[in-house]
């Protein structure tokens, strides 16, 4: 038993004793010789059945007539009746209040039980837990703003840099009919250079790469020119002749470093191997596509967030704040 149902207990008992102080004191003394005789020890009543009977008295001498036999008789009889009545009423006040009393103590063991749970949950509430959730529904609230804010101008971003990319599909048509049209011209070159070539070979002999051949033909029309021919001529004949000696190099490297290349590997129409392959395609679902991706889960999962936990949390904390001020209220109205 703990100590405070000890207590409790002691409490009742002094209580219960006062109470039959109380009622044994209007009790006549008839009903208390009764009460004596119901409640008293057995040894005791068995030392009064022991005793040996007064003696009789002789003939004629305190002989009661049948008159004061009746009327004692009488008076015997409703003093056992009186006698009777006030044991069974204490008997059903010593039942009720033995009920009263255990109430009693199951009412005060409640009323500790409850005091410490109320104590538990007093230190429950100063844990602090609704404020610390209010703050970190509110820092989280401040990030996820700042993360929709990042999204949303990265999405804006994405969205353009695609719409420039996809914008260069335009002159990509624009593009490829230039580069043809500079190898047209560069291949007429390439011809008119090789027919050259056959001329010098039908002047000179033995035949010379073209190179040679133009300085060697360059050569021959300086020979051929009279003495004292002015110089001038003769430099404007030396700069053709390296002009077109140039020209071969000129066609070769225009082929090879940049008309073939952007032919094949950038503007071709081949869509394995096409600039739109190899740096528009890649960026767009290498690059902008996941990233728009992404920013829609960082969106959905903004809502769901916003649904699903700070709505119903918000909520709560507001329902709980709303308690609290009742039990406040309700606390201070009882104390006063």
């Amino acid at each position: 038993m703990t100590e405070s149902a000890t207590q409790l207990q002691d409490l009742g008992r002094e209580a219960l004793i006062g109470r039959l102080t109380a009622r044994l004191r209007l009790l006549d003394d008839a009903e208390l010789a009764a009460l004596e005789l119901r409640t008293r020890p057995p040894a005791l009543a068995g030392s009064d059945a022991a005793s040996p009977p007064p003696p009789s008295p002789a003939h004629g001498e305190g002989m009661v007539t049948r008159r004061q036999f009746l009327r004692t008789s009488l008076g015997v009889g409703a003093l056992g009746l009186a006698t009777t009545a006030g044991v069974g009423y204490a008997a059903w006040e010593w039942g009720g209040m033995r009920q009263r009393t255990a109430a009693e103590l199951a009412f005060g063991a409640e009323i500790l039980k409850l005091r410490g749970l109320l104590v538990l949950y007093e230190q429950l509430e100063n844990a602090g837990l609704d404020d610390l959730a209010a703050a970190a529904l509110v820092a989280a609230d401040r990030s996820l703003r700042l993360v929709e804010r990042g999204a949303t101008a990265l999405q804006a971003g994405a969205e353009r840099a695609e719409a420039a990319l996809l914008d260069l599909e335009i002159p990509f048509a624009a593009i490829q009919e230039g580069i043809l049209w500079v190898e047209a011209r560069v291949t007429a070159l390439a011809g008119a250079l090789q027919r050259l070539e056959d001329a010098l070979a039908q002047v000179l002999q033995p035949a010379r790469p073209l190179v040679a051949a133009i300085a060697a033909f360059a050569d021959r029309l300086l020979g051929l020119l009279p003495f004292g021919v002015g110089e001038p001529i003769r430099r404007g004949i030396a700069g053709m002749a390296e002009v077109l000696a140039s020209v071969p190099e000129l066609v070769e490297g225009v082929n090879e470093r940049l008309l073939q290349p952007l032919r094949t590997r950038w503007f071709t129409t081949d869509p394995e191997t096409g600039l739109f392959v190899r740096l528009i395609d890649q960026v767009v679902t290498g690059l902008l596509d996941p990233v728009e991706a992404h920013l829609a889960t960082v969106a959905e999962t903004s809502a769901n967030w916003q649904q699903q936990l700070a709505l119903p949390l918000r909520a709560a904390l507001d329902e709980r704040s709303a308690l609290r001020a009742e039990i406040l209220r309700f606390s201070g109205e009882s104390g006063g």
